[in-house]
């Protein structure tokens, strides 16, 4: 049973009463000292190269950096000397973010002391009068509140936090001997936490890789195990039954390049589905509905009930959607191949051969650039598709529509059960990072 403590007003809206003893103070007095980044110059396999912590490198639900390659940067032995990350050290993002992460969001480098950080990052640098992965667990709970909104300022695509501002609002603060004892009681908590997020994260992907499983063997080999086979002569399909055919794109269906033209009127409404707005079950999350004005100029391809669309750009392989009666006429970006079924070609069948792994690492393969890898329109109708009779394409398509859907909703279940343990544990570090828990 939790301690039963006298307690005060905080006179912060968000924290609400605190324990008697705590102290109220603002962040800055948190840190002695908050350092700019620097990007550095290209890495010279010298002394003077470093690992440079990007923004991309944080993992905010943990509170640390990831584990992948890092960039090595070069720098100057002055700036290497000013801007090393030490044992004490909390670094901030002041510039990034977006609508649904707002910029603001801190991590400990512990492990990569000694590096730097890149200049849309500050260091803040952690007094010694307080325990470092405490005052990491708080920076967490005010970004949470939102207690950062009000300092961000955007006049690009791009979030700036006013670091200096935003360190002055204020928080609750128990002696540093607390402050390790609740660090030290949620780090055990959060890692009961993430391993069962973890877990059923593993669980998940073992779904998806069986979803691949089942649409590839329906799409290439039919639902008949007993049906003979022959050579499809596509290294990639392999075998298929004997009375199918393969073909390419282009001559199952009519890569569709009906596109706004440039004289559209700049008041003309746009429903616009980007190249982000679907996912990897080919669902399509989001629509703007914006003017033709203010539409970015990637928005132009005009999409139909029936067709397919599928990424062009390798960053964004999954993207794939069949198109249905609710997003006829819509706008979608050229970053798509908008595919339109020829007679005899089956929509949901040519979208799930689409879907397979072995269909989209041919995407990849072909696709061409380095900061922007794409697969021209061209290139892509040569790639061959799987082609039964239109009766055994609806067959297969209705079973994959039953047998998906239900993949779906399990992954589905463990994804809400994940959001659950998320909530939870952001809910449980607020507790005890605010006092209204004590650990006993």
């Amino acid at each position: 049973m939790d301690k039963i403590r006298k307690m005060k007003d905080s006179g912060i809206e968000w924290i609400g009463k605190i324990p008697e003893r705590w102290e109220v103070l603002s962040l800055k007095r948190l840190f002695s000292a908050r350092r700019g980044g620097a990007w550095g110059e290209e890495a010279a396999n010298n002394a003077n190269d470093r690992i440079c912590i990007r923004v991309a490198d944080f993992n905010y639900d943990r509170l640390c950096i990831k584990e992948e390659d890092k960039t090595v940067r070069n720098y100057s032995a002055q700036t290497i000397k000013n801007l090393y990350i030490k044992s004490n050290d909390l670094l901030i993002e002041k510039s990034g973010g977006g609508e649904k992460t707002p910029v603001g969001r801190c991590v400990l480098p512990t492990g990569y002391e000694g590096s730097l950080y890149a200049n849309f990052i500050d260091k803040l640098v952690i007094k010694e009068s307080n325990y470092v992965k405490y005052v990491a667990y708080l920076m967490s709970v005010v970004y949470l509140n939102g207690v950062n909104i009000p300092y961000i300022k955007q006049t690009t695509g791009i979030q700036n936090l006013d670091v200096e501002k935003y360190l002055s609002e204020y928080v609750a603060v128990p002696s540093r001997a607390e402050q390790k004892e609740i660090a030290d009681f949620l780090d055990g908590k959060c890692a009961e936490i993430d391993e069962l997020v973890q877990t059923e994260e593993k669980m998940i992907e073992e779904l998806k890789a069986y979803k691949q499983s089942v649409i590839t063997e329906a799409v290439t080999k039919g639902l008949d195990p007993a049906a003979p086979m022959k050579d499809s002569g596509i290294d990639w399909i392999g075998e298929i039954p004997q009375s199918w055919r393969t073909m390419p794109i282009k001559h199952c269906c009519k890569i569709n390049l009906e596109s706004l033209k440039d004289t559209e009127k700049d008041d003309l409404i746009i429903n616009y589905i980007d190249i982000s707005s679907a996912d990897e079950n080919g669902n399509i999350n989001f629509v703007d509905e914006i003017t033709f004005l203010n539409a970015p100029s990637r928005a132009r391809r005009i999409i139909r009930n029936g067709d397919v669309i599928i990424s062009t750009v390798r960053t964004y392989l999954k993207a794939i959607a069949l198109i249905d009666k609710k997003y006829d006429g819509f706008v979608c970006s050229t970053g798509f191949a908008v595919l339109t079924p020829l007679e005899k070609v089956e929509a949901r069948f040519l979208y799930y051969n689409i879907y397979t792994d072995s269909f989209t690492s041919r995407v990849s393969y072909y696709s061409n650039g380095i900061s922007y890898p794409a697969i021209n329109s061209s290139v892509l109708a040569t790639l061959h598709i799987t082609l039964p009779s239109i009766d055994e394409q609806k067959q297969i398509a209705d079973y994959l529509d039953d047998k998906c859907a239900k993949i779906d909703e399990m992954i589905a279940i463990r994804n809400g059960q994940i959001e659950q343990l998320k909530d939870y544990k952001k809910s449980l570090i607020y507790e005890y990072v605010t006092g209204k828990k004590e650990v006993v």
